[in-house]
């Protein structure tokens, strides 16, 4: 994972020739990563600033340049992790038949997070240790998910709203699954935990709210 615009550019001593706004969006992509990485692994608490910033192999006077604080690096790392995660569940969607698109979206929510413990850590579970504005931040990606899963159901009217509380409902229920999962150490199988949401009845029927087929 890279959090940076030009993850394919590697900076090193002595001149390079690179824009000064280039560099600065680098190394804020590396302490952004690293951030993530050390918030998943070692939790939000027991990170550092130092910490971050060997794993990111950053100066001090340059976090400072890019960040207020560790909060503020934190927060900046959640919001572009979980971008990436939302732009994924976009394509997930958009890549199945309509019937079956929501399917699509919540399979790639859980491939994304078991292919990344640290993200899924750090994003999941850590970030509700990171304090109230943390919190709000967590609460708007939840609502962005929901919209995304109301969506798939083209829905109009009273309709709409009985699929807006469901989206809700399930993407909780993902959540919490989730959460107790990687509390209680890794996150399991994708398909497994799919499965155990389908089996719990919260995907709808295939046939309903599928709107027009493609």
């Amino acid at each position: 994972m890279d959090l940076g615009r030009h993850p394919d550019i590697s900076l090193k001593g002595g001149p390079h020739g690179i824009p000064p706004e280039v560099v600065a969006e680098v190394q804020r992509g590396r302490v952004l990563t690293a951030a993530i990485e050390v918030v998943g692994g070692d939790g939000f608490q027991a990170a550092t600033v130092s910490s971050i910033l060997a794993r990111a192999r950053v100066s001090r006077r340059t976090f400072y340049e890019l960040f207020q604080d560790r909060e503020d690096c934190f927060l900046q790392a959640y919001d572009a992790a979980t971008e990436q995660l939302l732009r994924a569940v976009v394509s997930g969607c958009e890549e199945e038949p309509r019937d079956r698109r929501l399917e699509g979206g919540l399979r790639t929510i859980l491939e994304h997070l078991a292919a990344r413990p640290d993200v899924a850590r750090a994003c999941v579970v850590e970030v509700l240790a990171a304090g109230p504005v943390a919190a709000r931040r967590r609460a708007a990606v939840m609502a962005r998910l929901a919209h995304m899963v109301a969506r798939q159901a083209n829905a109009t009217g009273a309709r709409a709203e009985r699929e807006s509380l469901r989206a809700k409902a399930l993407i909780g229920g993902l959540h919490e699954l989730v959460h107790e999962r990687l509390v209680d150490g890794e996150l399991g199988e994708p398909g497994e935990l799919l499965e155990r949401v389908t089996s719990a009845g919260l995907l709808p029927p295939s046939d309903e709210g599928a709107g027009p087929r493609d």
